[in-house]
């Protein structure tokens, strides 16, 4: 959204918009979209009266794309045709590319803690999340006291994952000093456990049932 507000440019947008030279060329376009870096492809098509699902065709452009929940790998530009329920909605990650989510408990307001870096199957990726208060109109005045700006980065392959998170710049009414970060890492095997987990050079205790007090745990769900 800050994104949008700065520059114009759409949050949501449909697939001619970045690529218009595929305008008008591609009758499958119609139904698909950006929303961010994720494509966006809701089933449109009657699903299959016996199986109750429906083959929906898509089409990825250039680079490696994974699913939502970070599995199958795709090399674009390429068309892949997938089977969907009618309640699912295919949604397809740029692969490596890291976006933050709020937790169901925390989803209202304007500050989100813990703050949930998502990576969408293994790579790199960054991302620059701006806050304000969510209220007042001060985010106009350009003001460092008026919105904040995160910046995190990772990487990740089989053996090593890292998240580097900066220090945070600026800051607005009601912003507190401190926040919990968790990295959610999609796509990993289920056999892929981590025999270490440091944070600023110190080993963090674990593993854990929760995510409560100090610690990591691992959850597969």
């Amino acid at each position: 959204a800050a994104v949008t507000h700065a520059s114009s440019y759409p949050f949501i947008r449909p697939m001619w918009f970045d690529h218009p030279e595929l305008l008008n060329s591609r009758q499958s376009l119609e139904s698909q979209y950006y929303f961010g870096a994720a494509i966006v492809h809701p089933v449109t098509e009657a699903v299959d009266a016996a199986t109750q699902v429906a083959r929906i065709r898509t089409w990825l452009p250039s680079g490696q794309w994974v699913r939502w929940d970070g599995t199958g790998s795709w090399a674009g530009p390429t068309e892949i045709t997938e089977s969907f329920g009618i309640a699912d909605i295919p949604v397809y990650m740029p692969k490596g590319s890291l976006f933050p989510l709020r937790t169901r408990e925390n989803a209202a307001g304007s500050f989100s803690d813990p703050l949930v870096w998502v990576a969408a199957g293994l790579g790199a990726g960054n991302f620059t999340l701006y806050e304000d208060d969510g209220e007042s109109l001060n985010y106009l005045s350009g003001s460092d006291t008026a919105s904040a700006l995160t910046h995190a980065r990772w990487s990740g392959n089989s053996t090593r994952v890292t998240l580097t998170i900066s220090a945070v710049r600026g800051s607005f009414d009601g912003m507190p000093l401190v926040r919990s970060h968790w990295l959610q890492l999609r796509g990993s095997s289920s056999a892929w456990k981590p025999s270490k987990v440091e944070c600023n050079g110190r080993t963090v205790p674990g593993i854990k049932a929760a995510p409560s007090g100090a610690g990591w745990w691992r959850c597969d769900n």
